[in-house]
């Protein structure tokens, strides 16, 4: 298939490359036009503004806007049925009467355009496999409807994927891309963009930890298993993966490092029955000095040499299972001595006589997606307005995992929320503006900064943590509104003030132009003031 899609169609097939790459591949490219996908004799078209979604038109209509608004409680259906009544003889866009007609605002018609668009999209993650066509430069919907700012479809990626293509089937894939190699997410991979769940995030936090293969997804508890193989798809999706070269796997009669398949079965059953016994440097045979890239090519060796299917093609069937347990403990031994804060800390246990450190694979695993949970459990109970359950789940969090500052921002605004409206907060603004500076790809918690700052009496500074959401998310209608509200506070600001003091600028301001020249004649005539009133009275008193 040609990699060119501007200015002539070019065709491909799903099965090839899925609705996921596709996507994250127009987006790179940054294409504009349009894209075909033609599944069981039904066409569904998408346009594409700069790799942004546009619009999307399934076969069978769904979705459509009225509905929606019903929906979300922005319109009843008495009122949407008149203006589609007359909809047909103006030639209009239904949207456009509603504004017109006042019974929704031009800011809630593009959010709800833009919720249309995202849930079309989703709903083509599940079509199935077919065929794609793409129309460099081309509109095949005629340049009318869809948001005045295009869907990001990376946003869209997860939820797609999680909703449509079961746990088994997402293993197969991964295994059959990955074909025996090992994996490393791309240094400094930034997948912001791409809307994972709280769970999701941290197994991408983990896959980023070093190098791994197919074998990653038995090495988690079943319960985590579907949302690394979700983070992992999205992550391959996107190009933030890189492969390293396929391991060379001699035929059947071929000798190994050891002579014949029989050492190697010899090799595998001895190693297997003194794994337990054995440090963490003894089961990947390196020096406790180790270099970062001597245990990472040590590691891979390892992997290529002790995978299942080398022993398969050496007629070793019956102990795979010895195999994968192997494969674990050299997974786990490399994760250990891979993280510098880990491998200090395992060597200072040798140092003291232990031969083993607690923190294993699923242990990290574990502690990660637990951590999630607990932040995600916070953010649904602070909704609720249960602040102090809120309270206790977000310190969890931060329990389970300490400087992650996401958690910490949440645990902070969290403690603002819970003293009086009066109440000062400014004891926690240095705490959250740390928190903030380590979580700067986090869109909630730059918001939480921000509502910290403005309750903090710091609008100024606020202002700047909502600009930042909006560069994460330019649809955040909070920040946009309170960037709104500050540029109207600002452009209704009173000028400066000329001499007087505050009951006089108060009286100006109340009696305008002509209560001041009043004023000022009461002053000449010595007459018409407050105080010249209450001198009077005073030398008429007995």
């Amino acid at each position: 298939m040609a990699e060119e899609a501007t200015g002539t169609a070019t065709d491909g097939s799903l099965a090839e490359k899925p609705l996921p790459e596709l996507l994250a591949r127009l987006d790179g490219e940054r294409f504009t036009g349009g894209l075909e996908l033609s599944v069981n004799n039904r066409t569904h078209r998408v346009v594409l503004a700069e790799g942004r979604v546009l619009r999307v038109q399934l076969a069978v209509p769904v979705e459509p806007l009225g509905r929606l608004l019903i929906d979300r409680g922005l319109i009843d259906g008495e009122g949407l049925d008149r203006v589609l009544k007359r909809q047909p003889a103006t030639g209009r866009m239904l949207g456009e009467l509603l504004v017109e007609e006042g019974r929704i605002t031009a800011e809630a018609l593009e959010e709800a355009l833009g919720q249309q668009v995202r849930r079309r999209l989703l709903r083509l993650f599940l079509a199935g496999d077919g065929s794609y066509r793409l129309l460099g430069g081309a509109d095949v919907q005629g340049g009318r409807g869809g948001p005045a700012h295009p869907v990001d479809a990376l946003t869209v990626l997860p939820e797609g994927v999680r909703n449509s293509v079961s746990a088994d089937e997402l293993e197969v894939r991964l295994q059959k891309r990955m074909g025996g190699r090992a994996a490393n997410v791309r240094r400094g991979a930034d997948w912001s963009r791409l809307g994972f769940s709280p769970a999701e995030q941290s197994a991408c936090r983990f896959l980023a930890r070093g190098s791994w293969d197919a074998t990653v997804v038995r090495s988690v508890p079943p319960e985590h298993r579907p949302t690394l193989l979700v983070a992992a798809t999205c992550l391959f999706a996107a190009g933030f993966i890189t492969m390293e070269a396929p391991s060379i796997v001699p035929p059947l009669d071929a000798p190994t490092q050891g002579g014949t398949a029989e050492s190697l079965r010899r090799e595998i059953v001895e190693l297997h029955a003194n794994l337990k016994d054995r440090t963490f440097f003894e089961r990947l045979g390196v020096s406790e000095t180790v270099s970062p890239q001597e245990l990472n090519d040590r590691y891979l060796e390892l992997v290529k040499r002790y995978h299942p299917d080398r022993a398969v093609r050496h007629g070793l069937t019956d102990i795979t299972d010895q195999l994968e347990e192997i494969l674990m403990s050299i997974r786990e031994a490399f994760e250990t001595l891979n993280d510098p804060a880990l491998r200090e800390a395992y060597a200072a246990k040798l140092g003291g006589g232990g031969r083993s450190v607690p923190s294993d694979v699923r242990e990290l695993v574990d502690r990660a997606v637990s951590a999630e949970h607990s932040y995600q459990l916070a953010v649904v109970l602070e909704r609720q307005h249960k602040l102090e359950e809120a309270q206790k789940a977000a310190d969890e969090a931060l329990r389970v995992a300490p400087g992650q500052g996401e958690y910490d921002c949440m645990a902070l605004w969290l403690k603002a929320a819970r003293r009086p409206p009066k109440a000062s907060v400014e004891d926690l603004v240095q705490p959250m503006m740390a928190a903030a500076a380590a979580a700067t790809k986090h869109e909630r918690a730059q918001m939480q900064a921000g509502r910290l700052l403005q309750r903090a009496g710091r609008p100024n500074e606020a202002i700047e943590f909502f600009r930042r959401v909006l560069v994460l998310n330019p649809q955040n209608v909070d920040a946009a509104r309170e960037i709104r509200l500050a540029e109207m506070r600002t452009s209704r600001a009173p000028p400066p003030s000329h001499g007087g003091g505050l009951l006089d600028r108060l009286l100006r301001r109340k009696a305008g132009p002509k209560g001041e020249r009043r004023r000022a004649a009461g002053k000449r005539s010595g007459v018409g003031t407050r105080r010249s009133v209450r001198t009077t009275g005073a030398r008429n008193r007995p």
